[in-house]
């Protein structure tokens, strides 16, 4: 049965890190790790990630320009990464399309992140895929090699 009634409850004065400076150093050294290692391996674009990231560009200058916002993206082979920011004055959902290109989002990328700006803004970060990275024996061999002489 439901029950009428209002609940709130605030956690931000219990918030304390739990990660501690030692933790971040490792995470700092495993991504620089993986991020040189994603730089060397053979990427290609691909098509059909390159068109659905161009529609989801398309889908976020919209919001940007409708709601009187900013918007960045990049595609970098050599960094193999791509991602759309968009910053707005608030972030609503009032309509099916609207709703629909957050389903969109959530079931393309490979990381979300939403954030508010030292501006009082809301920040949407979208990391998405773009590229198909080919390793074969040698290249994985060589891959090997060059990190046992380091």
């Amino acid at each position: 049965m439901m029950r009428s009634g209002v609940y709130v409850k605030d956690y931000s004065a219990d918030r304390k890190s739990k990660v501690l400076p030692e933790e971040l150093k490792k995470d700092a050294e495993l991504i620089r790790g993986y991020s040189e290692f994603m730089r060397v391996l053979p990427k290609k674009v691909s098509a059909k990630k390159k068109a659905r990231y161009e529609q989801l560009l398309d889908q976020c200058d919209r919001l940007a320009a409708n709601e009187g916002g900013k918007i960045r993206a990049m595609a970098d082979e050599e960094q193999a990464e791509a991602w759309i920011e968009v910053t707005l004055p608030f972030l609503e959902c009032t309509c099916a399309a609207e709703l629909q290109l957050l389903i969109d989002i959530s079931k393309a990328a490979e990381y979300i992140k939403i954030d508010a700006t030292e501006d009082r803004e809301i920040c949407l970060m979208i990391r998405l895929p773009y590229f198909d990275t080919y390793i074969s024996e040698k290249n994985l061999d060589q891959i090997f090699s060059s990190e046992d002489k380091n």
